[in-house]
């Protein structure tokens, strides 16, 4: 691997050794079975994947993918017969490298989700979901590219923005977002790329202030976008929304701000985007002109 290539997804291909009933929002189960497998491997990395306070994650999950996933009252049937498969997305380099040496093994541990031990048949970095990059790859890219009047993002899973307000006498509340607008989607992108890229690539503007721009660059153009609701199995119901979303930008934008955009646009691929991207929320993908 290129030293400089920090950015992975992969698909690791699974197979389950026997049937079994698995949740429909499998995302919390999912997470729980990859910091299990990576404790198997390396206790070190998993504690520092799995701290104790609220800091942003390097890695990305999707929910369990493949197979029919007929179910209902919550839960669909898995069969040794069929093929699922999980993306997994790293954001640092440290973890690319480990990750990436996982795919060379030839004999994986597996992964347990729930009651069903699956095996690991393949990890692919050849998938459409998968690839390989580095910050510094996208940031000088998107410093010279045309830049086009338009770009959208499709929501693959659920997506959603979710914060803490502050209201009278010392009480708080817990809001949920579920439109993708522009500020919020730079704002979770600022964040990831702060944290995780290297210093020299950071984005120069504060984070108020970034963002600010950002709403005078690009706007929303047009939607198709319909909300769902995600039982994780805990106490808080958790609601985000799918589709696509289509912004223009804006005339007299800075070419700044929107090359800013446009490769905060390409990390998401990567980064994911908004609340619980470990837990299989925020897959996207990010689409420009052709």
């Amino acid at each position: 691997m290129n030293d400089e290539n920090e950015l992975l997804a992969m698909v690791i291909s699974l197979v389950p050794e026997r049937s079994g009933r698995i949740r429909i929002s499998n995302g919390r189960m999912i997470h729980a079975a990859f910091i299990a497998w990576v404790e198997k491997q390396d206790p070190s990395l998993a504690k520092e994947l799995h701290p104790n306070d609220r800091k942003v994650r390097p890695f990305t999950l999707s929910s369990l993918r493949g197979g029919r996933q007929e179910g209902k009252e919550g839960f669909f049937n898995v069969a040794p017969g069929e093929a699922y498969w999980i993306r997994v997305t790293s954001l640092s380099g440290e973890l690319t490298s480990w990750l990436l040496e996982r795919a060379d093994e030839s004999t994986p541990p597996p992964f347990t989700l729930g009651s069903v031990i699956f095996q690991v048949r393949a990890i692919a970095l050849n998938h459409k979901r998968a690839g390989l990059s580095s910050y510094r790859w996208m940031r000088d890219h998107y410093a010279s590219c045309p830049l086009p009047d338009w770009f959208r993002w499709l929501f693959y899973s659920a997506t959603a923005f979710r914060f803490r307000v502050k209201l009278p006498e010392g009480k708080s509340d817990i809001r949920n977002i579920l439109l993708p607008l522009p500020a919020l989607m730079f704002s979770s992108l600022y964040k990831r790329w702060n944290t995780f890229a290297p210093k020299d690539l950071h984005i120069g503007f504060a984070r108020e202030d970034f963002i600010n721009r950002i709403e005078r660059a690009v706007m929303i153009s047009q939607y198709d976008l319909k909300t769902t609701d995600i039982d994780f199995n805990d106490e808080i119901g958790i609601s985000g929304f799918t589709g696509m979303c289509e912004y223009r930008t804006a005339k007299g934008a800075t070419p700044e701000i929107l090359r800013w955009a446009l490769t905060l646009g390409c990390y998401s691929f990567y980064a994911g985007i908004g609340y619980r991207t470990t837990w299989g929320m925020g897959q996207v993908e990010f689409l420009l002109p052709e």
